[in-house]
């Protein structure tokens, strides 16, 4: 193939330009690209047999080549007179044009082709999927066994790790030698039967969670477009635990929980938030009208208001106690606590959270305090009207008081010159009382109120006969009358003390106290001794 535009000048180089003639010999040109051009112009030079043949053309935009351009043409022209030959110059005149024309459209295709190749290039440079196409390798009985790098794009390198200059032309058993079978398996069964696939799978071998979605792109090939989604599933996953903790925290929780989306109506109540109720949790819809419909009546309005001034003063939260009508009919007292987590741009809420907390038993005792104290308070009109007569009374009861006081300071004289003390034993409390010369005996400073019985029987070295007789005396009513000796508990010498006493039932008849007196005998056994 030459240029036709040489050649013709050529042959016009043996022909007159003025003269019209049919040259003797025919001339077949080959024309592809731009030398259609030059043929037109060959036809104007005489007797030419002109064929004309586009392939690329023809292969690139079949819509666009006519019928100079889609098939071998055969185009005989012959010209013997002037006129003729102006004819046929414009009607090639008119054929030049429009192969203008269709080059310059065919060029403009194959520019668009070349920035829609580009932005295919881009796409499968800069994609975020990893895209690899792989060669299926089969046994003899053509069971899938292997699998083969062809292509891959960045995206594919980045989330596995496996450079394109390290994998291809490799087998995925000799890049990941612990690759597992369901892998081979599955690409295998996209390559034999055309099946596109998506699946999501943990590599092991990588350590990775992927998004796979596979197809086949010609037979014995499949192209796979992977997703990492390790991020998203471990994510998941600490969302599943967080769940799963609150779960449990809600099931070990005494408070019912209440999340409200304010646009819409619709609210999240946990099953404690029933079960306060009687209700079996998602017995009734969660939303605001159901929470509505069980507040007492006379509640609902001071409930309602509370809630809006929360919203519009925007406080930090609210707390609130209402009556709520349970599954049997009757009301339970409920604290509500709540507040607003979620806002709009503008300030609207959308979002509120917060808990329900069963204050039955509270009010219950709240209730029976206020029945007390207005029996109380009737108590006190009544002393307040015998307030007089205690007045009256007052002095009476003072010099009582005062003649007891002497009373009592004589006898604690009296008990310090006998040596005498006075003791009385609580059986149920088991601990005693004593006087301040019972106390002063055993070596102990004097108190007020009681002690421990233990405290006493410390002194006594013969602690188990002394213990014997107050339980002789409890039981079968037998005398106390014994000698003992004590060690004081404030390290003073040995002394001998008599102890006396008797019971006291209450109107049962059941042993109640057992009062009785204690005498130091210390100088009187000394002197004994010494007769």
């Amino acid at each position: 193939i030459f240029s036709a535009l040489t050649f013709l000048l050529s042959l016009h180089s043996l022909l007159n330009p003025g003269d019209v003639r049919v040259c003797a010999y025919p001339v077949v040109i080959i024309a592809a690209g731009e030398e259609e051009l030059d043929a037109i112009h060959a036809a104007g030079l005489g007797d030419l047999e002109v064929l004309f043949r586009s392939d690329p053309m023809d292969r690139i935009v079949p819509r666009v080549a006519d019928r100079t351009l889609r098939e071998w043409r055969y185009i005989r022209i012959r010209v013997s007179h002037e006129d003729e030959l102006k004819t046929v110059r414009e009607e090639m005149a008119q054929q030049e044009r429009i192969l203008h024309d269709q080059v310059d459209e065919l060029r403009a295709v194959n520019s668009r082709l070349e920035e829609s190749d580009m932005r295919f290039r881009e796409l499968f440079t800069e994609n975020v999927a990893g895209y690899a196409l792989h060669e299926i390798i089969t046994d003899e009985e053509g069971r899938p066994v292997d699998y083969r790098f062809i292509e891959v794009n960045p995206a594919f390198e980045r989330m596995t790790g496996l450079s394109a200059g390290e994998i291809l032309g490799k087998t995925a058993r000799e890049v990941l030698p612990g690759l597992e079978p369901f892998w081979i398996e599955t690409y295998g069964r996209v390559a034999r039967t055309g099946e596109s696939i998506h699946i999501g799978e943990y590599s092991a071998e990588l350590d990775r969670f992927f998004e796979v979605t596979s197809y086949c792109p010609s037979p014995g090939l499949f192209a796979t477009l992977v997703l990492d989604v390790t991020d998203r599933k471990r994510s998941e996953a600490a969302l599943q635990e967080s769940e799963e903790r609150l779960r449990l925290t809600l099931d070990a929780t005494s408070d019912g929980i209440w999340d409200w989306d304010l646009p819409t109506g619709n609210a999240v109540f946990s099953p404690r938030w029933y079960t306060m109720l009687g209700y079996e949790p998602g017995e009734m819809p969660a939303s605001y009208a159901t929470w509505r419909s069980l507040v007492h009546p006379d509640d609902l309005p001071v409930v309602e208001k509370k809630i809006l001034e929360h919203i519009s003063l925007k406080e930090d939260g609210y707390g609130i106690e209402m009556r709520m009508v349970t599954k049997s009919g009757d009301y339970k007292w409920i604290l509500g606590k709540g507040k607003v987590v979620e806002r709009t741009t503008d300030g609207s809420p959308i979002r509120m959270v917060g808990i329900h907390s069963d204050i039955s038993r509270r009010k219950a005792v709240e209730e029976e305090l206020a029945e007390r104290h207005a029996e109380l308070a009737a108590s006190y009109e009544q002393l307040a009207a015998g307030e007089e007569e205690l007045r009256a009374n007052l002095q009476e009861i003072t010099a009582k008081e005062l003649n007891l006081r002497i009373s009592e300071e004589r006898l604690l004289m009296a008990q310090r010159i006998g040596h005498t003390g006075s003791w009385e034993y609580t059986i149920e409390t088991d601990r005693i009382w004593g006087s301040a010369e019972a106390f002063r005996i055993y070596g102990f400073p004097a108190v007020e109120g009681d002690i421990e019985i233990e405290t006493i029987e410390a002194c006594i070295p013969d602690r188990s006969r002394v213990h014997q007789a107050l339980n002789d005396l409890i039981l079968d009513g037998r005398e106390y009358d014994l000698e003992f000796v004590i060690h004081p508990a404030d390290g003073s010498p040995p002394r001998v003390v008599r102890s006396l006493a008797v019971m006291e039932s209450d109107d049962h008849g059941r042993p109640r106290t057992v009062t009785g007196v204690i005498l130091d005998i210390t100088d009187l056994k000394e002197k004994e001794e010494q007769l």
